[in-house]
């Protein structure tokens, strides 16, 4: 169960069986790939995900999305893009400055 928080680094996060995320808010940064292989289901209750530092998702498998219990419909993307003018959450940092993969977080 991933529930909140930061997972990030220069990797990939390779899962073959199930992975559950029903927190708050998660982050996935710094050029991690997370990759649901061809035998394994990610399955969505409730939370948004944002993306920073070249980070991705790769669905190979199956994605389960069941938000039916969230009081905020969930959202999915790059960090920028998610971040309201109230809303100063670390969750939604990038690292300004650091280049990976000759990618770098910005709206131009």
């Amino acid at each position: 169960n991933w529930t909140g928080g930061i997972i990030g680094g220069r990797s990939t996060l390779s899962i073959v069986n199930y992975l559950k995320i029903l927190g708050s808010s998660m982050s996935i940064r710094y050029d991690l790939t997370l990759w649901i292989h061809s035998t394994a289901t990610l399955y969505w209750f409730c939370g948004n995900i944002s993306l920073a530092n070249s980070a991705n998702i790769i669905i190979d498998g199956n994605l389960t999305i069941n938000t039916i219990y969230c009081l905020e419909t969930p959202s999915i993307g790059e960090s920028i893009l998610l971040q309201s003018s109230d809303n100063e959450s670390i969750i939604l940092s990038t690292e300004q400055g650091r280049l990976y993969d000759s990618y770098y977080d910005s709206i131009t």
